[in-house]
């Protein structure tokens, strides 16, 4: 009996081992879903646009600009698929008085390189430079909008170079924890390298935050969102979105004119302070 549970608690210990081993080896794999094809673009007038975040490492994006804009909005987008499939939402921004940024990570898209936390900070900074390299657009107020894991690269940029305001769509509080919930108490979490640590992070904000969640969602529920909402710092705000899961889309469908008008009102609200 003892040598059948030594060697049961001995093949448990190697198949953690194992498990173990294959997430710190892929664990940009299992975080990142990146798709090559384009599959849309917004309406005109739009501006391609080429940024170099590391040497001969050249990420793509869009530049869509408004007429008469009230601020500059960079969208920070979740880890699938990649800007093509924002579309919707890039219109929806630019439809109240926005300009928007929206640009692919290494690795997604036609962009160059590969993906990992570092790659994308790096993109991220590279993104905020080129904002601020260009003489009308630095004039705007700065909003970051993070999508899903885009919120934790926003809030990332936010503590290292704070927006005017900070929007976190459907987002998670750590890394660690979406871990923790996947592999449903295999304490994997202390192998992987990725932190994407909002909570920490949203703590040493001390801008506008809006923080929107959908209420029925699977793959990040609500309650990382009521998390991250009471880390922010005031002034902050909390839009839950009934019916609506974790898909972006489904957010922007499923919320309508509720989800629209919560982050109308709350550009409105903030970028009265500016």
């Amino acid at each position: 009996m003892k040598a059948k549970l030594l060697k049961l608690i001995g093949g448990l210990a190697g198949a953690a081992a194992v498990a173990a081993g294959v997430v710190y080896l892929f664990e940009d794999f299992f975080i990142f879903w990146p798709s090559r094809r384009l599959h849309g673009a917004p309406d005109p007038p739009f501006h391609d646009i080429a940024l170099e975040p590391a040497p001969g490492t050249h990420i793509y994006g869009w530049h869509i600009p408004h007429p008469l804009p009230r601020a500059m909005v960079i969208y920070f987008q979740g880890n699938g698929g990649n800007r093509s499939d924002r579309v919707a939402h890039v219109e929806m921004l630019r439809g109240m008085a926005v300009s928007v940024l929206l640009v692919d990570y290494e690795g997604y898209g036609v962009s160059e390189g590969s993906t990992s936390e570092a790659a994308v900070y790096r993109d991220a900074r590279e993104i905020i430079e080129w904002v601020r390299r260009d003489s009308k657009l630095r004039e705007l107020p700065l909003v970051y909008y993070g999508e899903s894991l885009g919120g934790a690269v926003a809030t990332q940029m936010a503590l290292e170079n704070p927006p005017h305001a900070l929007i976190i769509d459907h987002s998670f509080t750590t890394m660690g924890e979406m871990i923790d919930r996947v592999c449903r108490g295999v304490p994997l979490r202390y192998v992987c390298r990725s932190r994407f640590n909002s909570i920490e992070n949203l703590s040493g904000y001390h801008g506008p935050v809006l923080v929107i969640h959908g209420e029925e969602d699977r793959l990040i529920p609500i309650l990382h969102g009521q998390r991250l909402f009471e880390a922010a710092n005031n002034p902050k705000w909390f839009l839950s979105i009934p019916g609506a899961g974790h898909n972006h889309n489904d957010l922007l469908r499923i919320g309508g004119a509720a989800y629209r008008a919560g982050i109308y009102a709350f550009l409105d609200e903030t970028l009265k302070r500016v």
